[in-house]
């Protein structure tokens, strides 16, 4: 009975919170990329209709923005931490959020940054990473709420806003670069249906140029060089190469020595005498040493086992490792699965980033938790689930530490 006068009383007591919400005003969001088909404004716009959304927060007006900036003589590019925090308090924001899209290599990073307008400095740092532009678009919402649960944001003051909170948005058929934010009435557009407006505008925009492209080659290829034939020769190769399948059975010694190419897909039984790869993996894969696919559907075992994509199955081995998301169950002395597991975890050392499953081990670690941890030490960011060890660690719950048995919601 006590326990249950404590939940009503955390519950009350949150409900008289949310009254008050943090103001915030969503400043640049910049692509750095040099991919054309991706604008600043439209970013701002996916982004300040993501907190828009959540409905954690009051966003201040675009159009309120865009005059302090002219008054200001500012632009929103190139503002420093200063000027940033000087502006969100002129339109009466507590707090100011600007981000960026930036290409390191091969991979793509969205990087979202949170500012106190009172004291000028940055409060949090959020980063996703991805090696598709594509993918990175649809995974902006994971950022918008990794920077709503924060610490910074929670704890917020609530600032004044400068002119009355309701605002408008404009409909589909105006400029990308128009003031939208946010509106309650239900004869405007919806905030999914901007969202859905918003990244479905990128996603053409990916698609026509790629077509584009495609195009593009095909006239240049109809004239060209000797070196030019010969370059277009060994892409189309390597393309035909990536698509071969090479069944039933697959036999490795070590690096590329095996008997199909670790360019091609595999489906049926694999042995390795040191190392074994494939493209994709249909079936069984062992090696002594490093069993590695780049997915992986089905069951790997051998010392070292690696997934550089996708597990859909199993992994059984002293070291297992899936570098993106698994589905399924990892099994050996350290664990990992490093954006995302729905499965199961079995062993000493258990990491990922977001669990949805369970996690059997001595020493548990996950960012984010909707399921259980059942070990010595037990560890997350945020707990939506149960706890059971001696140390159970939520960073970001209503009850961070506690021993034996620790509860989230």
């Amino acid at each position: 009975m006590k326990l249950k006068n404590l939940f009503l009383l955390f519950f009350l007591a949150g409900w008289v919170w949310a009254g008050e919400l943090p103001s915030i005003v969503v400043m640049h969001v910049e692509n750095r990329t040099g991919d054309s088909r991706l604008d600043d404004v439209t970013l701002m716009e996916i982004v300040e209709l993501y907190f828009v959304k959540s409905k954690s927060c009051r966003v201040v007006e675009r159009r309120y923005l865009e005059k302090i900036l002219s008054e200001q003589k500012l632009n929103q590019s190139g503002l420093t931490e200063k000027e940033i925090a000087r502006v969100g308090a002129l339109v009466g924001a507590s707090k100011a959020v600007a981000g960026a899209v930036a290409r390191i290599g091969d991979r793509y990073l969205f990087m979202l940054r949170l500012i106190d307008t009172s004291s000028a400095t940055i409060e949090e740092v959020v980063e996703i990473q991805d090696n598709s532009l594509d993918r990175l678009v649809d995974r902006i919402p994971e950022g918008v709420e990794r920077l709503l649960h924060a610490k910074a944001f929670r704890e917020g003051k609530v600032a004044q806003p400068a002119e009355k909170e309701k605002v408008s948005r404009p409909s589909p058929s105006q400029s990308a670069s128009s003031n939208v934010v946010v509106s309650s009435s239900s004869e405007e557009e919806s905030d999914e249906a901007a969202l859905e407006r918003l990244i479905n505008n990128v996603k053409r925009k990916f698609q026509q140029q790629q077509i584009s492209s495609q195009e593009t080659q095909g006239e240049t290829s109809s004239t060209p060089s000797t070196e030019q034939a010969q370059s277009q020769e060994d892409k189309d190769l390597l393309k035909r190469e990536k698509r071969r399948w090479g069944i039933i059975f697959q036999f490795g010694l070590v690096e590329e020595i095996q008997l199909w190419p670790s360019s091609w897909n595999f489906a049926g039984f694999g042995y390795g005498l040191l190392t074994l790869k494939n493209a994709t993996f249909v079936g069984y894969e062992y090696a002594l040493i490093e069993p590695e696919a780049g997915v992986m559907i089905g069951v790997q075992m051998g010392l070292l086992p690696v997934v550089n994509n996708f597990l859909f199955g199993m992994q059984m081995g002293l070291i297992n490792r899936v570098k993106s998301v698994g589905y399924g169950f990892q099994m050996g002395f350290l664990n990992t699965a490093e954006e995302r597991l729905g499965g199961i975890q079995y062993g000493f050392v258990n990491t990922t980033g977001q669990l949805k499953g369970a996690q059997l081990g001595f020493v548990n670690i996950a960012d984010r938790v909707y399921g259980i941890q059942f070990g010595f030490v037990n560890t997350t960011r945020i707990l939506q689930g149960v706890q059971l060890g001696m140390v159970n660690v939520a960073r970001e719950n209503f009850l961070p530490f506690m021993f034996g048995v620790n509860i989230g919601f």
